[in-house]
């Protein structure tokens, strides 16, 4: 009895391909496998190019680390990029190559080209790179800021790239030389700036610290190559707490360039309440300091 059973189990394993347990049975070298199983030929497919995916992401995902110094030594900057797994990519390029049913289990063996798959990333790559190109061409810190996002979208496609094996393009410029043009030219802008409608003196240091967080100089008079003219509006706003009072805020930004000509307005509307007039400003305009420094890409400077 024992031996029959045990035949009968080897007959039943013996039945099914061997690429259902050991894809690189019918996967060759320039290509990626993977299975999936499922209730019906629809899922086996479907899990089988998620499985797929699962496979080229987990082997290349690592941490993307940069450091960038400028030769100043001004600008030091940390890019961490990690490649995620995804468990939903769309595979463009991927086929299923073969399909097996045992009794009420289906399988699917999902496969792509190395090489075609090469070709799809590089055609993303060549994209960026136009793009970056275009940007590097204008004349706005703003620019450089896109191109930063650029490369950062262009480096998961780079190392997949590598795992693949295949050869992409040099990138247009890299991340340090980046970095030194953005000091470069954030070196060459001076901003005066013009206040009003509220206390000049403590408003002007805290939006002239929102600037210099962001890299750009203040000056006064003709050694501007920007002025950037500010103005404060506040109204009551209705509180029904005893004790406390609340105040809007708009504070309208106009920037322009040496000749007078208008490169961009930036608006910040605030609401703050609190028991006098100088806690609720202390918020808004300590607040506001912030924001320009993170809405800096909006005043499109140039």
């Amino acid at each position: 009895m024992f031996t029959l059973c045990a035949c009968g189990s080897w007959k039943k394993k013996d039945s099914q391909p061997l690429w259902i347990t050991d894809t690189n049975e019918s996967c060759s070298s320039g290509s990626i496998c993977a299975v999936g199983e499922g209730k019906n030929a629809e899922e086996s497919r479907a899990r089988a190019m998620a499985n797929l995916a699962k496979i080229f992401e987990n082997q290349i995902t690592s941490e993307f680390k940069t450091s960038v110094t400028s030769k100043a030594e001004i600008v030091q900057e940390e890019s961490e990029d990690f490649i995620v797994e995804q468990t939903k990519l769309l595979l463009e390029g991927a086929e299923i190559k073969k399909t097996f049913i045992n009794q009420n289990q289906n399988y699917a063996l999902a496969e792509i080209s190395k090489s075609k798959w090469a070709s799809l990333l590089r055609k993303d790559i060549e994209l960026i790179d136009n793009k970056i190109k275009a940007r590097l061409k204008e004349k706005s810190i703003t620019s450089l800021v896109a191109v930063e996002k650029l490369l950062k979208e262009r480096a998961p496609l780079e190392r997949k790239m590598q795992f693949l094996g295949a050869v992409s393009f040099i990138a247009p410029i890299s991340l340090e030389a980046l970095a030194e043009e953005k000091v470069r030219r954030q070196e060459e802008i001076r901003i005066f700036v013009n206040v009003n409608g509220v206390d000049k003196e403590d408003f002007t240091a805290l939006l002239k610290e929102g600037l210099s967080q962001a890299g750009f100089s203040t000056t006064e008079g003709n050694q501007a190559t920007h002025q950037m003219n500010v103005s404060v509006k506040a109204k009551d706003a209705y509180l029904k707490v005893q004790g406390f009072m609340k105040k809007s805020y708009v504070i309208k930004c106009i920037l322009k360039d040496k000749s007078g000509k208008e490169l961009s307005t930036v608006v910040f509307d605030y609401a703050e309440s609190g028991r006098s007039i100088d806690q609720i400003e202390a918020k808004v305009f300590g607040q506001f300091k912030t924001d320009v420094n993170e809405r800096i890409n909006e005043f499109n400077i140039q």
